[in-house]
Formats: structure tokens, sequence, C-alpha cells
């Protein structure tokens, strides 16, 4: 009763923590589903596929223009529709084949390398070196004309088109007859700020074109969709109660962490356990500070939207960044609580064999991985170096450390390059791709594999964290819970058991022979020396008995009539044929016995034969290996001696040179 009213509480806590645990979860599964809007997605791609349509075929300025000219400003400034009827001036504000509306004019921003000696020629209209207030050499863009700009003594130029489609063009034809990139130019930023009525979402687009060293342009884009407002409607109202529900579980988890951080002091971090529930309660605290740092920034820049709407709407551009960062933020630190508390569930089977063995497998295969670890580093990184010298000017996979292990780990993985590289170089290439399959596709992985295989099959686990009768009793719980019905299991008997069975069953039968055999030794010696003896010494007692059985017949005889006198005669001649068949049942069993014993010598002697002929057939085994090794380090010794006695006439004959070039000399 003690055992299971242990086991009971143990139960009831498992359950409680299993509960608190799996509710927690579920909370943060419903938070960061309705955190994620699905239109985002179809947002980005239609902005992807509109606004910037091939912005990743600009790799020169005039191309960059040509760009801006006839994709990006026709599709932000739009005036006609489909039909050819004109646009008025609110549905210009929706950018081409999209139901997005614009938040203002974009900004375009350019970022400047210093200026070096050279710089001075450059002509007076367009970029000119000027000096600032700290008496160091900055630009200044110097065009006069239609052009709104802001130009200060600085590095990062930026500039907001205006909202008309002829002034943004005749912008972008001054820029380009101006020279506004040129050799000087690091980068170009061009930022966007839309809003979708229907679904209340607000997107960000930044366009990023990079001037490489080499002179040619790179571009990038980002998008980012987010929702500023929040707890309008019911759904949001749901998701209030969410997040209070999951600061009530974050109070709790921190309660019970904290007393038991308390109880086990520094062994509390020396289970992994543990440490799960601790990283947990520090992302969830990381989590609750993101959430109210981007609940102010959306409430900031709808302040500022509002500020900035004009009798014609939004005149100005503003800066959602700041607010859109926050939200990737927070939308990146949540995925991973969710991950780290979702394993933190498997805590609550500690209890079992299987979870035990999945966490001592890192400790049973720790020494075969660091040599695994070195060996495939030293692999890989042969092959990164090769690649990237061999195949970076052809392949852009290769064209540094970075790409090309991504590009190797890729082929790892199963995603080939084959006839990109076979076309890089048609010598290399394919002894490079045949040497990386067969080295590390195949046989890296296939000893990574062998490595955990062996692991599994050790049979190690955490002996602390096993608790097989708790199991036991949560299962038979659950069968009466529910009514499962579950026959009981028949004994299943592991390898190991029945061997260590099998063993101690043959020990037992080996004494229990050689008892036997000592029994049977010694009888058949005592019978052998004296059984004459023994069978005349058992006669002389029989005819002692039968002496005296006569003498006190007789002595009966005298006192009794003469009548008793057959009777008398009649038990003496039986008594004298029983002992007649005693003796015969006695010689008849040592008989027995006898053949008994020497069956049973026999089949002993039979399997020490085969014992020793087993032994003798090993050990000549043994000697065969051991003379095979002899020879081979005999061989060795020769080839040895060898190198030694050439490398030595080597060094003779060069010393027998340089004294001949001396007395030359």
């Amino acid at each position: 009763m003690k055992v299971k009213n242990q086991q009971r509480r143990k139960f009831f806590f498992v359950m409680k923590e299993y509960v608190l645990l799996f509710l927690f979860v579920v909370v943060l599964f419903f938070i960061s589903h309705h955190d994620k809007d699905p239109f985002a997605f179809n947002a980005s791609q239609t902005l992807h596929e509109t606004v910037l349509e091939d912005h990743d075929s600009i790799t020169t300025a005039d191309e960059f223009w040509t760009w801006t000219e006839e994709i990006l400003l026709p599709v932000l400034y739009p005036s006609f529709w489909y039909n050819g009827w004109k646009m008025k001036y609110l549905d210009r504000q929706f950018p081409l084949y999209t139901e997005a509306f614009r938040i203002g004019p974009p900004r375009l921003t350019q970022f400047r390398k210093a200026p070096d000696d050279m710089a001075t020629d450059l002509p007076e209209n367009g970029w000119m070196v000027a000096t600032g207030d700290g008496k160091s050499a900055c630009w200044k863009f110097n065009v006069s004309g239609v052009m709104s700009y802001n130009s200060g003594c600085s590095a990062e130029h930026s500039m907001e088109l205006p909202t008309l489609l002829g002034l943004a063009t005749a912008i972008f034809s001054d820029l380009r007859d101006n020279q506004w990139i040129d050799k000087y130019t690091d980068y170009l930023v061009l930022d966007l700020s839309l809003y979708y009525p229907a679904q209340k979402l607000f997107s960000s687009l930044r366009l990023t074109v990079k001037q490489e060293d080499v002179g040619h342009l790179s571009t990038s884009a980002s998008f980012a969709t987010h929702r500023l407002f929040q707890y309008e409607n019911d759904s949001d109202m749901v998701t209030l109660f969410s997040y209070i529900l999951f600061m009530l579980f974050f109070l709790v988890n921190i309660i019970k962490e904290a007393t038991t951080m308390k109880k086990e002091g520094r062994k509390f971090f020396s289970s992994m356990w543990n440490i799960f529930a601790f990283t947990s309660i520090i992302g969830s605290a990381a989590v609750i500070g993101i959430f109210g740092i981007r609940y102010h920034s959306a409430s900031a820049a709808l302040a500022k939207l509002v500020e900035a709407t004009g009798e014609l709407g939004i005149d100005r551009f503003v800066n959602l960044s700041s607010t859109f960062w926050w939200d990737e933020v927070f939308k990146t630190v949540l995925p991973i609580v969710l991950f780290i508390s979702t394993l933190t569930l498997l805590r609550v089977f500690r209890f079992s064999k299987t979870i035990a063995s999945f966490i001592a497998l890192p400790g049973a295969m720790k020494n075969d991985l660091v040599g695994f670890s070195i060996i495939s580093a030293i692999a890989f990184m042969a092959f990164s170096c090769s690649g990237m010298l061999v195949f970076g000017t052809h392949m852009k996979a290769y064209t540094n450390v970075l790409h090309t292990n991504f590009a190797l780990f890729e082929m790892l993985l199963g995603r080939f390059f084959a006839e990109e590289i076979l076309e890089s170089n048609r010598y290399i290439g394919p002894i490079f791709f045949t040497f990386f399959m067969i080295l590390i596709f195949i046989l890296l992985v296939n000893f990574l594999v062998t490595i955990i295989c062996d692991a599994i099959a050790s049979g190690v686990y955490v002996a602390d964290e096993h608790d097989q009768e708790l199991a036991d009793y949560i299962w038979r719980s659950f069968q009466g819970v529910f009514g499962i019905h579950v026959p009981p299991p028949k004994d299943v008997i592991s390898d190991e058991m029945k061997e260590t069975k099998l063993n101690t069953t043959f020990e037992m039968i080996a004494e229990s022979l050689n008892e036997t055999l000592d029994v049977t030794s010694s009888l058949l010696e005592h019978n052998s020396i004296d059984e004459p003896s023994l069978t005349i010494h058992d006669n002389a007692i029989a005819q002692r008995q039968i002496t005296k059985q006569s003498h006190e017949v007789k002595c009966e005889f005298d006192a009794m009539l003469p009548s008793t006198s057959s009777a008398i005669g009649q038990q003496v001649e039986n008594l004298l044929k029983a002992h007649e068949e005693d003796t015969a049942r006695y010689e008849e069993v040592q008989n027995k016995s006898r053949r008994r014993a020497e069956a049973m010598l026999k089949r002993k002697l039979a399997e020490k034969r085969e014992k020793t002929q087993t032994m003798v057939h090993h050990a000549q085994e043994m000697m065969e290996q051991h003379a095979a090794y002899e020879e081979r380090l005999d061989q060795q010794q020769r080839m040895n001696r060898r190198l030694f006695q050439s490398k030595l006439r080597q060094k003779m004959a060069l010393r027998g040179l340089q004294k001949r070039d001396d007395q030359k000399q």
C-alpha cells in the first residue's frame, strides 16, 4: 500500500505538470496562428510581381533608369484604366493591378563612399565635394530645376518623389542626365509604404540596389506586412484573452521553476529538462517585452499617419520600418519559444525508457562523434577550398566561402549541380563531383548512420530518468479509467536473460554430472575390490540370522505342542525364499547402476574429447594467424631495410658528389 500511494502521488504530480505544459503550449500555438495573417503572403507576392517586376535583371545604371521609366513609375502612378478611361485622383493612389493604397510618395536614398583626391575633377553641375562644419570633405548634389531635394553635407542623401507622374518622370530624367549614380555610389534604397483597406493590413517595400566593387549593380528586395489596427472585433478580443492566459501560465512556470531551483541549488542546471524550462521562461519574458514594444511602436506609427494626412490625402512619406522591424523580431522569437516549449512536453515522459534512451544517445556517441567530426570537417574543408578555386569564376554558387559551403551542403542533402559543374570545367569537374559523391555523400554519411545505429543497439539509457514502475502504473490507470481490457502479456524474455538462464542450467547439469561421476567411480572401485568379501559377509550374516531364527523356532517347537511343527517349518521356508529374492533384486539394481554410470562416463569423456578438439582447432588457427603476422612483419622489415639502404646509398652518393665538387674547386 505504501508503494501504491507513492506511485499515485507521482502520477498526480506528473499529470499536473503535463496539463500545465500542454495548456501553455496550446496557448502559444493559438497566439502564433492568429498573429500571422494568411493574406500577408498574397500581398507580398502581388507587390513582387507588379511593383518590382524584373528588378533582378538590373546590372548597370542605364538599366536602372530604364527600369524606373518603363516599369516602376507607370505602376506607382497609373493614369488610365484598362479601357482607356482617365482615373480620378483617389484612384491614382492605388498602384496598378493591386488593391493597396499608396501611403505618401516613395522615398529614394543614396549612400555614397567617401570622396578621394580624384573627386575634385567632377563637373560643376551634379555631385561636388563640399566642406562640412567639421572641415571634412563631403558630397553635395548641385542641380537646379523642378526637383525638390534636401541635400546636406553628408554621405546619405534622400528625397521624396512627387505625387504626380509628370513631376516624378522629370526628376528621374534630371538625375539621369546629371549622373546621380556614379562610381562613388555605394548603394541605393527605394522605400514605399502601402495599405490594404479591405484587409486592414500595412505593407512596407524596400528595394536595395548595391554597386559592387567590379562596377555592376545587384538588387535585393524585402517585403513586410503587419496589422497596425489591433483589438477591434471579437476575434481580436479572443486573441487578447489568449495573451492574458499566456501571462498567467508564465507566472505559474516562474513560481514552479523558482521553487525547484531553490530546492536543488546548483544541481538544477545539471538536468537537460531544467535547462529547457529555464530557456523557455527567458524566451517567454523576451516575447512579452517585445510584444509591448511592438504595440507601442504600432500606436506611434498610426499617430504619424494621422499627422501626415492632409486635405488630398497623405502628402509625405511615412516611415514604418521600425514598426515592421519589431514585428519581425516578435515573429522570430515567438517560434523559438514555441519550439523549446514543445520539446519540454517530453519532460513529462522522462520516466519512459524510450525517452531515457534517446537522451543518452549523445553521451553514447560522443567518443565516436569527435573523431567523425574532425575527419568530416577536414574533408569538407578540402572540397570547399578546391571547389571555390576551380569553379569560383564560372558559377555563382562558388563565389565565396559561405556560398561554396552552402552549395556543398545542398549536394550532401541530395540536390546536385552536376551539369553546371561539368560545364564549368570539363576535366576537373567530373573528378570533383565523383570524389565528393563517394567520400562525402556515401562514406561519411553511412559512417554517421552506423554510429547512431551502434549507439541505439548498445541499449544505454539514463537510469535517473527511467521509472518503469511509474510507467506501468500510469498505463494500468488509463486502462481502468477508459475500460480497456488487455490480456496479460506473455513473459517476454530478452536474449541476455535467455543466455544467462541457459548458462545457469548448464552449470547445474555439469555439477550434477560431476557428483554422479564421483559416486559411480567410488561404487565401481568399491565393487571391484571388495565384492567377494561383501558377498561372503552377506551370506554369513544371512546364515547367522537363519541359525538364530532356527534356534528360536526350535525352542518354541520344544515348548509348543507337536501339532504346530508343520506350520513353523513352512514359515522357515518362506523366510529363506524371501531372502533369496532380496539378494537377486539387490544384484539386479547394482548391475543397472553400474551400466548407467558407465554410459554417463562415456558421454562425459566424449564431450571432453570434443572440447579438446575444438580448443586444438582454435589453437591451430591462432598459430596460423601468428605465423602470417610474423611473415607480414618480416616483409615490412625487409621493405624498411631496403628503403633505408636505398636512402643511405643516395646520401653516400650525394656526399661523394659534394666531395668531388669540393676537390675540383
